[in-house]
């Protein structure tokens, strides 16, 4: 629902190309960007949203980070469909800092090469410690936003923002985050990962690739053990994700993998592996990743 405030901070926007949304988890960024982009929308501007949160993705299925174009008026942030997926292997940024900043930074350049008056970037909620407080900055140098937005409920956000008390650039607008917004057990979200991948994958057909004839990105060095389920991204011969493949087997002898996905146009030329499996009820477990010395 609407804020009274809201409106002044879509005043304060109006120049601004890429902006950032900044807070934690259940704040309601997604809920207020969403008004943000369709009040721009309705200004007749070209908006774009790069979706970050592999979690609790809205732009795409978990896993991956996602760019959607605006072209009406939204009722959620789920109603907007992927143009460009970037695939990250897992749910949560931990462990996974490189990925997520370089497909962050891949899908927000592709929004401004579409010539887009507004890029809006949603994030995840992992803004405490030293690692959350890293990768917000990182991810905000790397992608030289005009303004970001930061919604808190008391001071979660200042040990990321102290970053820039000094700078003109990014602008900093402060908000209270919406006590509309309720939090979410671990549990929820679980479900919510598993409903987002089940609709995914509900209509699939199985594919054999020769993974000799394939780029391989991230392959484990042993492919010993259970990889049955295993997520792997799709891509074309420019290395982008074209989307979401499961492990059905792996035929070492004959150097082939048979999977299953949605139908994909284009010539698959590449795999992105993961240490993410998808269990029978939905459940995603990350395997431990092997040891190098």
């Amino acid at each position: 629902m609407e804020q009274p405030h809201w409106k002044r901070v879509l005043e304060s926007i109006q120049t601004a190309q890429t902006i950032f949304f900044l807070g934690a988890s259940d704040s309601g960024k997604t809920t207020f960007l969403t008004w943000v982009a369709n009040a721009l929308h309705a200004q007749e501007r070209r908006v774009c949203v790069v979706d970050t949160d592999v979690g609790q993705s809205s732009v795409g299925p978990p896993t991956t980070i996602g760019l959607g174009l605006v072209s009406q008026q939204m009722r959620r942030a789920q109603d907007l469909a992927p143009v460009s997926l970037y695939f990250v292997g897992a749910t949560s940024p931990r462990g996974h800092l490189l990925p997520m900043l370089v497909g962050t930074k891949r899908l927000v350049d592709r929004g401004r090469a579409l010539g887009m008056d507004h890029v809006l970037i949603d994030t995840s909620g992992f803004v405490s410690g030293p690692v959350g407080r890293t990768l917000k900055q990182h991810k905000i140098s790397l992608v030289a936003p005009d303004v970001v937005i930061c919604l808190q409920r008391a001071d979660e956000c200042e040990g990321i923002l102290q970053a820039y008390r000094r700078t003109h650039t990014p602008q900093i607008l402060r908000l209270e985050a919406s006590i509309a917004c309720r939090q979410r057990s671990v549990g929820e979200r679980r479900a919510y990962r598993a409903r987002a991948l089940q609709r995914y994958f509900a209509r699939t057909k199985p594919l054999t690739l020769q993974w000799d004839a394939l780029n391989l990105i991230d392959t484990p060095s042993r492919l010993v053990g259970e990889w049955q389920g295993t997520l792997l991204g799709l891509l074309d011969e420019a290395g982008e994700t074209l989307g979401l493949g499961l492990l059905q087997r792996l035929d070492c002898a004959r150097h082939h993998m048979v999977l299953r996905a949605p139908h994909i146009q284009q010539s698959i030329a590449g795999i992105r592996w993961s240490w993410t499996r998808l269990g029978p009820h939905g459940a995603l477990v990350e395997r431990a990743r092997e040891r190098t010395v």
